[in-house]
């Protein structure tokens, strides 16, 4: 537990860094007296004040839509050309939600999600941002996850990634095994021997991109592996020195609409809630395998039901899933009491079928993950009753015992 908690500060600390990055690009833009100017006039949004009167607050919780481009395919082969800096497909797309309450959580979306493109049809999401640019990957994000509302973007091309990675003097992997690829329209050549190796920007582009059997899933996984170690490096004292090259990397290859007062109270955030475990989520489902002709990841539905309950941007809501099993004998108590909790503001509540002992169990029980014990005491206050237990569950889960009745509430 220790060791995650140490990955989890390690990765906030990393996002801190990038931020600041990021927030020096724009003061140094400022100071030249020149605006930051969006690389794709149809990105802009419809834009919600989200930080208080002091830029260093938050008024919500946020959610950041962030894009990895792949412009490789769209590059000349000799010369990189800022026009064609964010056309292309999205290789990474992750959601980072940012709440003074709970920290920072971050939803990885495989490129390989099927979702329906409005004028294309079934399609894999990697391909909204060439389809239809910011305004459509949001569009697509928010209707796949059941209208999680998107406050902002920050889009980073691939060659971002490649100077970033070289600002900081490259980063180690160990690599798994042999990795051997080779795509001559995406101008492709991946030949990796297994073992430890300090890679560059370039090759660690190539690693990322690389497809073995598990396809878009070991991308997935290799991105969250360089995530960590890219963190581990950006937080060491000698990165400090290389603020100016960051800097650079940020306001030649990165597009947001964040403003320097957002960016101020997202690293104040962050650098505030370093101790609190870090939470980060594949998109659920499994893969299509023969069912079409295209290999896709099919989302499971069900359970993104609760992603975007988790993922709710109102400071006040109690939007987060309550799994309600009735551990009595009493028909219909659970569905009585998701009716209860829901009239009192727990809205993500749901009926969950007990799967224990055929008895009845006596008193009333909480049971919640690691570090979601402010939530359980929450909703202890409103039930009067209920032992909080620490278990291995993906939400908390009410267990209702003969204690329980609302005849009395």
């Amino acid at each position: 537990m220790k060791q995650k908690k140490r990955q989890g500060t390690m990765i906030k600390l990393g996002i801190v860094a990038i931020l600041a990055g990021v927030l020096g690009g724009f003061l140094g833009i400022a100071m030249e007296s020149r605006p930051f100017k969006q690389k794709d006039s149809s990105a802009h949004l419809v834009k919600e004040k989200i930080t208080g009167l002091f830029p260093g607050s938050l008024k919500r919780p946020i959610n950041i839509l962030v894009l990895g481009i792949d412009n490789s395919g769209h590059q000349p082969r000799d010369k990189f050309n800022p026009a064609y800096s964010f056309i292309g497909n999205s290789d990474t797309m992750l959601l980072v939600h940012i709440s003074n309450k709970e920290g920072i959580k971050i939803l990885s979306i495989p490129r390989d999600t099927q979702v329906r493109l409005p004028g294309v049809g079934i399609a894999k999401i990697n391909a909204a941002n060439i389809r239809g640019g910011v305004p459509l990957a949001v569009a697509t994000v928010s209707q796949l996850l059941k209208g999680v509302k998107i406050d902002r973007y920050v889009r980073v091309n691939t060659q971002g990634l490649i100077q970033l990675v070289d600002a900081v003097g490259g980063i180690e992997i160990n690599v798994p095994k042999a990795m051997k690829y080779t795509d001559e329209t995406q101008h492709l050549y991946i030949n990796f021997l297994p073992g430890k190796q300090v890679l560059n920007g370039q090759k660690l582009q190539e690693y990322l991109r690389f497809r073995d059997r598990v396809g878009d899933i070991g991308r997935v996984q290799r991105q969250q592996e360089v995530l960590q170690v890219l963190t581990r490096k950006l937080v060491q004292p000698i990165t400090l020195l290389k603020i100016p090259q960051i800097y650079a990397v940020a306001r030649e290859y990165l597009d947001t609409d964040l403003s320097i007062g957002e960016i101020v109270g997202c690293v104040s955030l962050a650098s505030k809630n370093t101790q609190q475990p870090l939470q980060t989520i594949l998109l659920p489902g499994e893969p299509s395998g023969s069912k079409y002709r295209l290999s896709y990841w099919l989302a499971d539905d069900q359970k993104i039901s609760q992603i975007s309950r988790d993922f709710g941007t109102s400071e006040n809501s109690k939007a987060w899933s309550i799994a309600v099993a009735n551990g009595t004998k009493q028909p219909g108590l659970a569905t009585k009491t998701v009716t209860f909790l829901k009239n009192k503001g727990f809205s993500g509540a749901y009926v969950f079928r007990y799967q224990g002992k055929s008895s009845s169990i006596n008193f009333t029980q909480i049971l919640v993950p690691e570090g979601e014990q402010e939530k359980a005491q929450s909703l202890k206050e409103v039930l009067g009753r209920g032992e909080i237990k620490i278990a291995q569950k993906a939400q908390i889960t009410l267990l209702l015992g003969q204690d329980w009745t609302l005849t009395e509430h």
